[in-house]
């Protein structure tokens, strides 16, 4: 189809607009038509040469686009088959050749397009092809062939077969790589399509290729991590059911009850991190001991000390200067330095909180006042006194505490109280 301006025959073919498609030259596509333009213009091309051109829309939610709305470059087609479904069709089209859009017109109830044929683009494998061109095509082909491969180990050859190694045109390869790429959007699959040049196609080919190929390998290494957890999980999961057999089989088994009980009044405990890293440590190496083991009650009772101890029970203190001086007072008769210097330690405390409490050392012989001064304290603070005697003391480690190695190993005296 033809049309005459100012005594020249311009090329006029039907316009068909694709929202999220592109066709490049020299391949086949099938293409949904559902637009009432759309269906004109098949139509139309039926009646003519069966060629359109098809171009991508700039915007994909324009339904009647202008011609401002429409990329400059498309791919003349040939309409090769139209099988009409459900008030639209679905048309296979081959591409052709790359064109630029001149103008666009309205006839009858399509839309015609005058149009530029574009140069095609064309790499010759012979002794004068450059060889960086060569390389680029070679390397293109491999990483193809080993996506295929990754993706589908036991059919990857016979993909990468069917889907490019029965081209035998170069750049038709490269078209195809470009339109079956998953990482590639429309937008930059439009860009290819403009690009003029052989090389610029078969670096911007590689660089996509390559990006696949590291995708690829990712997503290999984190399904056999996968596939290795879950194969550890079952395994784990097997061994325990045989062990929980063999324990019920040698009477055993109310160990695994305990180790239950104890992990629970753990968790109730709601224990700090660092704590819990080594509570967890602890009851894993409990868990494969067996309890005729020698160190099988150290390591619980290390256990069941933790979950007594009052992780997260604290008094709130009252530091009403006023109210303490009042208890001090009704509790001891004199001893105005003393009090004061309790009533300075309370006050430190009060300005700021977040410093650690002093230590204030009572001496004097027995009956003058020192443990009454405390339990004074005690009850002016709110908190609960706890009266230690170090009398007799001779080693530090009753203080505080033995290691677990030692056979009879207790907490100190502080951890006790």
């Amino acid at each position: 189809m033809t049309q005459r301006t100012s005594g020249k025959s311009v090329p006029t073919l039907p316009l068909l607009p694709l929202k999220n498609l592109i066709i490049f030259p020299t391949l086949v596509a099938p293409v949904a038509v559902g637009r009432a333009r759309s269906l004109a213009s098949v139509k139309a091309s039926a009646k003519g040469s069966h060629d359109v051109i098809v171009v991508l829309q700039r915007d994909p939610e324009a339904e009647e686009p202008t011609q401002e709305e429409l990329h400059e470059i498309g791919t003349l087609c040939t309409v090769s088959r139209v099988e009409e479904r459900n008030g639209g069709a679905q048309v296979i089209v081959q591409g052709n050749h790359r064109v630029r859009i001149d103008s666009v017109d309205e006839v009858d109830d399509y839309l015609s397009v005058t149009y530029t044929p574009i140069d095609d683009l064309s790499i010759a494998l012979d002794d004068k092809v450059d060889p960086r061109i060569e390389a680029l095509h070679r390397e293109a082909l491999e990483l193809a062939r080993d996506i295929a491969n990754s993706l589908n180990p036991d059919k990857g050859d016979q993909i990468f077969q069917q889907f490019i190694g029965q081209i035998d045109e170069p750049i038709s390869q490269m078209y195809k790589i470009a339109s079956v790429a998953q990482n590639l959007s429309t937008d930059e699959r439009q860009e290819m399509l403009e690009i003029n040049s052989a090389e610029e196609l078969l670096t911007r080919i590689h660089e996509v290729l390559q990006h696949e190929h590291a995708v690829t390998e990712i997503q290999k290494e984190i399904q056999s991590q996968a596939r290795e957890d879950v194969e550890n999980q079952q395994r784990e999961h097997v061994l325990r059911h045989q062990k929980r057999a063999i324990e019920q089989a040698l009477g055993e088994e109310e160990g695994d009850e305990d180790i239950a009980e104890l992990k629970e009044e753990l968790r109730q405990a709601n224990l700090p991190e660092p704590v819990q890293k080594e509570v967890d440590r602890e009851l894993k190496r409990l868990s494969r001991m067996s309890p005729n083991a020698a160190d099988y009650q150290v390591s619980r009772g290390y256990l069941e000390l933790v979950a007594e101890l009052p992780w997260n029970v604290v008094t709130e203190d009252n530091l009403e200067l006023q109210s303490a001086k009042e208890v001090l007072d009704e509790d001891h008769f004199g001893l105005d330095e003393i009090k004061e210097r309790i009533l300075e330690a309370l006050a430190v405390l009060l300005l700021n909180p977040d410093t650690k409490a002093s230590i204030l050392c009572f001496i004097g012989p027995p009956g003058v006042g020192k443990t009454s001064l405390g339990q004074s304290i005690a009850r002016a603070m709110g908190r609960k006194f706890e009266r230690m005697s170090l009398g007799g003391l001779h080693d530090e480690a009753e203080l505080r505490g033995h290691r677990r190695t030692y056979i009879g190993a207790m907490p100190g005296r502080i951890l006790q109280a």
